[in-house]
């Protein structure tokens, strides 16, 4: 949803193209690997789903979207391939506008396959970069206005998992240190990390309230998640 609830963004695969088609029809359903690719597209409605047109061109594979709190632009994890290797190694964060899809910059060409995220405000957009050797990512912190990444997280001894926006100034996570999973506090300005709770066995979702508390699911390997909660106070004191 944009933000003033008037519009739907949405992703959609294309149609078949005529040749796959009729393919599919005599029920040839062999795959040739980079060909007749199937693009998905960034796509724009209003409310009621009327008027909907495509944003992104036909030949342009769009992985993931974040919509810019203003409503005016789009953060788009793109790649000109269409697939997992292609999404995971081959992919490019940019800005697009969300009146007519134009260009209006490009955040990194060395992308990971980590989710886009804008800060409420909408000054700071969270993304991944692609490790050198292309088997590891570092979270980044992209600021428009001033054209600056903030590497996060790079004094911690641990790998970062999931990050959330809890407000303009802080992003809250889970991080694993060892084996350990930890709850995180990070600022986006200098990418400092501090541990707010260790906790215990693996976390399979995170979610944060506007009052601060923090809904966990987590648990350990010989039983089901289950579901629990932290408190504003016990985040902030690490209680």
């Amino acid at each position: 949803w944009s933000a003033d609830g008037t519009r739907v963004a949405y992703l959609a695969i294309d149609p078949p193209s005529p040749e796959r088609a009729a393919r599919i029809a005599r029920k040839d359903d062999a795959v040739e690997v980079g060909r007749d690719a199937q693009f998905t597209r960034l796509w724009i409605s209003d409310a009621n789903g009327r008027d909907a047109r495509a944003l992104t061109p036909p030949d342009l594979q769009v992985q993931d979207l974040a919509w810019s709190p203003d409503g005016r632009s789009f953060a788009l994890l793109v790649s000109d391939e269409v697939g997992l290797g292609a999404m995971w190694y081959r992919s490019r964060v940019v800005l697009v506008s969300a009146e007519d899809g134009g260009m209006l910059g490009t955040v990194t060409t060395r992308a990971s396959g980590g989710p886009l995220a804008w800060s409420p405000d909408g000054t700071r957009l969270l993304y991944g970069q692609l490790g050198p050797h292309g088997h590891t990512a570092t979270r980044i912190v992209y600021a428009p206005a001033t054209d600056t990444h903030v590497a996060l997280a790079t004094a911690w001894p641990g790998t970062l998992r999931t990050l959330q926006w809890r407000d303009d100034g802080t992003l809250v996570g889970v991080g694993l240190r060892g084996v350990r999973p930890h709850l995180l506090a990070i600022d986006p300005s200098d990418g400092e990390v501090v541990e707010l709770a260790e906790l215990q066995g693996p976390v399979r979702g995170l979610s944060l309230a506007r009052n601060g508390r923090v809904a966990l699911a987590h648990g350990r390997a010989e039983q089901p998640p289950e579901v629990g909660t932290l408190s504003e106070a016990e985040v902030l004191g690490g209680g």
